[in-house]
């Protein structure tokens, strides 16, 4: 998860954009991006909730906290916290539909991966694009996440218009 927030950095500061610039923005609900990372610490500790994974609430948390700043017309942000929100969307119904997220790999599952066969559920949504130079696979959904974060950084790190 380190990739897009360098690349955000990255481009906010070719656009002369500055990294105190991020703390000037006013965004809400903080405390919930704060408990979803969490329990996804807690998920990749193996942690589970009466046997089940704990990306369901992750999903719920982020999603919750995104769609609070993306109603505020305020919210400088707004586009980019969009394209988290569909990515975050997609694999979340990829899950969804089949339990884990679905990947086109050989190897064999894992608490959050399941291998995609014939019963797999909108397989077009799993993790299905080779990254090159590694053997891991991603979702589309993965790429507007990694695109969208980049993007909030990036633009968050521009200086505060005023009127």
């Amino acid at each position: 998860m380190a990739a897009p927030v360098l690349l955000g950095a990255a481009l906010g500061y070719l656009f002369g954009g500055r990294l105190h610039h991020l703390a000037d923005l006013r965004l809400k609900a903080l405390p919930l991006l704060l408990a979803a990372a969490l329990l996804q610490a807690a998920q990749f500790a193996g942690v589970t909730l009466f046997g089940l994974s704990l990306i369901g609430p992750v999903f719920v948390l982020v999603g919750v906290w995104g769609l609070l700043n993306l109603r505020d017309p305020g919210c400088p942000v707004r586009p980019p916290l969009a394209v988290i929100l569909a990515g975050g969307a997609m694999n979340g119904l990829a899950i969804l539909v089949n339990g884990r997220m679905p990947f086109a790999g050989t190897s064999g599952e894992t608490p959050k991966h399941e291998v995609m066969d014939a019963a797999t559920r909108l397989p077009w949504l799993g993790d299905v694009i080779p990254v090159p130079g590694t053997h891991l696979l991603i979702s589309v959904g993965d790429l507007l996440l990694v695109a969208g974060i980049g993007w909030l950084i990036a633009a968050g790190m521009r200086a505060p218009r005023t009127v």
